[in-house]
């Protein structure tokens, strides 16, 4: 009870804010794999650049020690719409569905890789005043608590000042319109899943 007011707080809080561009939202907490999740929310904004109408975020859960495997849960509070990740190299999975893995290039083009193998990322392209929220648990099933770090970065502006665009016509920074390509593809992966 106390932890569902804590977060509808947190969320009544953000929303008056939600107008604001989102830069960066970054969280450090401990999870455990049985009881204990690390959990970061954000209401992506209505200003600034959008990619096909949307937001671009990219959601990482990065451990903060070696040999930690978090796992990564990112839901919309306006959809039913849930991915998750474990390994950010490999496939991911949408409302239980397993999709390709996410091609390096688009996270290292933009912002970066993830800090470690084991660690988790997402994707995420969200509606303008879509409330998003991640969550995370260790891989590990001891009982252990540990230490993850949660990122939810909007690279829309990255994207669209890099001069990728949602259609063939620019190309400046993508000549071949791979990344171009790989975010529609994405993009179009969570657009025909239904909610």
């Amino acid at each position: 009870m106390l932890k569902n007011g804590i977060i509808s707080l947190g969320f009544i809080c953000a929303a008056g804010f939600a107008h604001a561009d989102l830069k960066n939202i970054s969280a450090s907490g401990v999870h455990s794999a049985t009881n204990l999740e690390a959990i970061a929310c954000t209401i992506a904004g209505y200003d600034g650049a959008s990619y096909r109408g949307t937001k671009v975020l990219y959601i990482f859960a990065e451990s903060m020690g070696n040999g930690r495997d978090p796992m990564l849960k990112v839901s919309s509070l306006k959809y039913n719409y849930v991915m998750q990740n474990d390994d950010w190299e490999e496939e991911y999975y949408v409302n239980g569905s397993a999709k390709t893995p996410v091609s390096a290039s688009l996270y290292s083009s933009f912002l970066r890789t993830p800090k470690q193998a084991a660690d988790a990322a997402v994707i995420y392209f969200a509606d303008p005043g879509e409330a998003v929220c991640a969550f995370t648990k260790e891989y590990a099933n001891d009982g252990n608590l540990y230490q993850v770090q949660i990122s939810i970065t909007d690279v829309t502006a990255a994207i669209t000042a890099a001069g990728i665009r949602s259609s063939a016509n620019d190309a400046a920074v993508d000549p071949n319109g791979m990344l171009r390509a790989d975010l529609n593809q994405l993009m179009d992966i969570q657009a025909n899943t239904e909610k």
